[in-house]
């Protein structure tokens, strides 16, 4: 029975967006456009923290190698998704990746990798899967990891007053008292 439900598992992508009345052409133009759109704002997201790293000299210097490699990696995974999904799709049609990759994903996931459902697979969402594992494999040695620390406590904590020397110093005579 094991076998029989995890070989029905490609199917179970359609029939969730089938019971909410999603057709798969419907899917197909929201991957698209939705996902060449979330990818867009994720680059821009990306440039951010990069152009922040670039021109504060104290946060260029705690830069690392590691970071430098983090960002290469995690921009490569994006533009080769969006690029792969561009150059295999148009408004009318595209490579179906529900019915080889979704499955391959799960598969890895089940700690079962089944590597004939990507031997069909364009080069560039096969580049883009190795990238992306690539990115996973980087998390524990990179900033990455702190996507794991949920900072509740941080919501909760005392304000912290921050003072240049000059003020610490009017406020050792009591001048100041802060909050």
């Amino acid at each position: 029975m094991n076998v029989l439900l995890w070989g029905a598992l490609p199917y179970v992508a359609f029939a969730w967006t089938d019971a909410i009345g999603v057709t798969a052409h419907t899917y197909h133009l929201s991957s698209l456009y939705g996902g060449t759109l979330a990818g867009a704002v994720a680059l821009t997201g990306i440039a951010l923290p990069v152009h922040r790293r670039r021109t504060r000299a104290p946060v260029f210097r705690a830069t690392t190698t590691g970071d430098k490699v983090m960002y290469l990696v995690l921009v490569a995974a994006i533009v080769l998704g969006m690029w792969a999904k561009v150059a295999y799709s148009t408004p009318t049609a595209g490579y179906e990746y529900r019915d080889t990759i979704a499955p391959w994903a799960g598969s890895l996931f089940r700690l079962g990798p089944d590597v004939a459902l990507m031997s069909g697979v364009p080069v560039l969402y096969q580049i883009h899967a190795v990238v992306g594992m690539i990115l996973i494999a980087l998390v524990p040695y990179t900033r990455l990891i702190h996507m794991f620390a949920a900072p509740v406590r941080y919501l909760f904590r005392p304000y912290t007053v921050y003072r240049s020397p000059g003020e610490r110093q009017l406020a050792g005579r009591g001048a100041w008292r802060g909050w």
